[in-house]
C-alpha cells in the first residue's frame, strides 16, 4: 500500500489533517519535504492547515521553496498558502529559493505577490 492509499484510509477513518509531530511539522510540512505532491493534494482537499508552523515558524511553502518543487509550491499557493510567511529568523519562501537557487520557485513565488524587499535576521 503506496503512501497515498494510506493516507486516504486515515482521512477516511477521521485521521486530523493538521496532528503536528513534537517538531511542530503536520502532515502537510512531511509530505512537501517527501515530495509527495498527490499526498499533498489530498491534504488540502481534506482541509489541511496550508500555512501551519512548525517550531522555528517554517511552513509547508518554505520546505517546498527549499526543495524546489514547483507542483506542490504551485498545490499551495493555489490553496491559499502566504507567500511572504516568514521563518523565525524572517526568512520567506522567496529567500530560502533564491538561497538553494530555485529559479522556477522564485519566479512563481514572485508571480504570487512575493515581497522582494523583506529583510532577514
Amino acid at each position: 500500500m503506496g503512501a497515498i492509499n494510506i493516507v486516504i484510509y486515515l482521512l477516511q477513518q477521521g485521521a486530523n489533517p493538521d496532528v503536528a509531530t513534537v517538531r511542530g511539522e503536520t502532515p502537510l510540512h512531511l509530505a512537501a519535504r517527501a515530495n509527495q505532491t498527490d499526498v499533498v493534494r489530498v491534504l488540502i482537499r481534506n482541509g489541511a492547515k496550508v500555512d501551519a508552523q512548525a517550531r522555528e515558524l517554517q511552513t509547508p511553502l518554505h520546505i517546498a521553496s527549499r526543495l524546489g518543487n514547483t507542483d506542490i509550491v504551485v498545490l499551495l499557493l493555489q490553496a491559499g498558502a502566504n507567500s511572504n510567511a516568514a521563518t523565525r529568523d524572517q526568512y520567506t519562501p522567496l529567500h530560502i529559493a533564491a538561497k538553494e537557487g530555485q529559479e522556477e520557485v522564485a519566479a512563481i513565488l514572485l508571480d504570487h505577490n512575493a515581497e522582494k524587499g523583506v529583510l532577514t535576521k
